[in-house]
């Protein structure tokens, strides 16, 4: 039986429970298998992709920690977030080889889904930041509240046809 450890709880994405409890020791052996591995196909083989919503937060740092004991990489949607600390967050981020991703810069529903341009302002606000602090050009997107929330003004796939076009890809949870 595989050993359970708790590496930290109480990060929120989006009102639910990311994440309180990860198989240490089963993933230090899923990554360790990876490593030996020389196809790249994917076939019947499980996949564990982890991502984390909202953050630059204040258990960040200890997350970032978590991945790199273990050669762990993970997908960070975040939030546009000016203070110092979340500024060097982004870009241990991207130091550390995980993919930087956009959550909004806002995070505010009613503002962001009022209308098409205020969800293109918001965008394009945090796709710029986070280029201007890291370097990196962001691609992947993922909606507040989901592509199916229920407090849009504006038809989603509006939305997700501006992402196409633009050559973001959205995921959701």
């Amino acid at each position: 039986m595989k050993k359970m450890y708790r590496i930290g709880s109480g990060l929120l994405c989006a009102g639910l429970l990311c994440y309180s409890l990860i198989p240490s020791e089963g993933l230090k052996y899923l990554w360790k298998r990876r490593s030996r591995r020389k196809s790249k196909t994917y076939g019947t083989e499980k996949r564990l992709y982890l991502t984390f919503d909202d953050g630059p937060s204040a258990n960040t740092d200890k997350i970032l920690d978590v991945l790199k004991e273990y050669d762990v990489r993970a997908t960070f949607f975040v939030v546009g977030k000016t203070d110092e600390h979340s500024t060097r967050m982004y870009q241990r981020i991207v130091d550390e080889g995980h993919t930087l991703a956009m959550h909004s810069y806002s995070h505010k529903y009613d503002e962001i889904y009022e209308s098409k341009e205020n969800f293109v302002d918001d965008l394009t606000k945090l796709q710029e930041y986070l280029y201007q602090i890291t370097g990196v050009w962001p691609r992947f997107y993922r909606f507040p509240g989901g592509s199916s929330n229920t407090v849009s003004n504006i038809e989603m796939p509006d939305l997700i046809a501006y992402l196409n076009e633009n050559g973001i890809t959205f995921f959701d949870w």
